[in-house]
């Protein structure tokens, strides 16, 4: 009897283990699949990180009972170490740069400042500005900006940013006064929109003169999942669990991740159509609202250089009201451009992280 459960649990061990492993094979492909083509292959490259952790673990549980079925965990995750450099990166333990820049960045999705009806906490404009002006920013980029105001001026965007700012922002038209801005304390010599069809969420590109050089920052907020308090209850609530249908429940979260994973695809695709065809270098940033290991950061990456690549340290997680959390706020940029260092910066004033770069625009000798 005792032989015949301990070969029921080892058979049902190495069948959890092939599962987890192919679930990680699916994230891995995930980013190379259009959501609209097939859309549940998205939802792999969201719980990337749980099936990382998952896989490790039955890899040292077999390790440990050397069996060699720790190599159907340990050949999975060495294939897919490439991908885990977009996840993590470790970086020896330094005091943030304060050498030499030509200018300083920021991207931050500011939860429309807390000034909604229902906010709990405080509104945080006030930290916020005051943060800016600690940190130095030249460049802005805010996503959820929120002002009450018809119009926002020069005049309001010198009272928030400091003498000699400049702003550019736009506010679709069916979604109030929220929207993206743009700051900047250099001159803006050109800009535009990207609108999304359907959506209240959009892109706009600005470009910067520094010194003798235009960059083209690109400000994007792009199709969040809108996840309804019941999907979040019933992932984050575990006696809510117990009481609701999870069928019910696994059918409604699907429909919401289906229909924000097949926007945010043809979003991304517009954008990197727009950045393609820029005549400047260009950065790209904000709330892409996606993982690391997703269609969307692939595309829109394309060619560019990866900010927290290039100098972060860790996981460089900017959302904080989920878990996992993971980073989806991202700095993209032009070759000629050159991060210095990458900072997410340790706040509470949003359900995001500011991300800062100091940044070298590089001259060819």
């Amino acid at each position: 009897m005792m032989r015949w459960v301990k070969r029921f649990v080892r058979i049902t061990a190495i069948t959890l283990n092939v599962a987890a492993a192919v679930m990680l094979w699916l994230s891995y492909a995930s980013p190379f699949v259009n959501p609209a083509d097939f859309w549940l292959l998205a939802i792999f490259g969201v719980i990337y990180p749980l099936l990382i952790a998952l896989n490790l673990l039955f890899l040292v549980l077999w390790i440990i009972r050397w069996k060699w079925y720790a190599i159907i965990s340990g050949v999975t995750l060495i294939m897919g170490l490439p991908l885990l450099l977009n996840f993590f990166r470790f970086k020896p333990p330094s005091p943030p740069y304060t050498g030499k820049r030509d200018f300083t960045m920021m991207s931050l999705n500011v939860n429309l400042f807390r000034l909604y009806a229902w906010s709990k906490q405080p509104p945080t404009m006030d930290s916020i500005e005051a943060m800016v002006h600690r940190l130095r920013v030249d460049i802005l980029c805010l996503q959820e900006f929120y002002t009450d105001h018809d119009h926002f001026t020069e005049e309001d965007a010198r009272i928030l940013f400091g003498e000699g700012a400049h702003i550019h922002y736009i506010y679709p038209p069916f979604n109030g006064g929220i929207g993206i801005a743009t700051f900047s304390r250099y001159p803006i010599v050109g800009g535009g929109e990207i609108h999304f069809e359907g959506s209240a969420n959009a892109s706009i590109f600005t470009d910067v003169l520094i010194g003798s050089d235009t960059i083209r920052v690109y400000n994007n907020h792009l199709q969040s999942y809108r996840l309804k308090r019941r999907n979040l209850e019933f992932i984050q609530n575990s006696d809510y669990r117990k009481k609701a249908n999870p069928i019910h429940e696994l059918l409604d979260l699907f429909t919401q991740i289906r229909g924000a994973v097949e926007k945010r695809a043809v979003q991304v695709l517009q954008v990197r159509a727009h950045i393609d065809r820029s005549p400047y270098p260009v950065i790209v940033c904000g709330d892409f609202n996606d993982s690391p290991i997703s269609f969307t950061y692939k595309k829109m990456r394309g060619d560019l250089q990866d900010a927290f690549q290039e100098a972060g340290d860790g996981f460089g997680s900017t959302y904080k009201d989920i878990f996992p959390s993971f980073r989806i706020d991202y700095a993209l940029h032009s070759a000629s451009l050159v991060a210095l260092d990458y900072t997410v910066v340790p706040s509470n004033y949003s359900d995001h992280k500011p991300i800062l770069i100091p940044f070298n625009i590089r001259h060819d000798e």
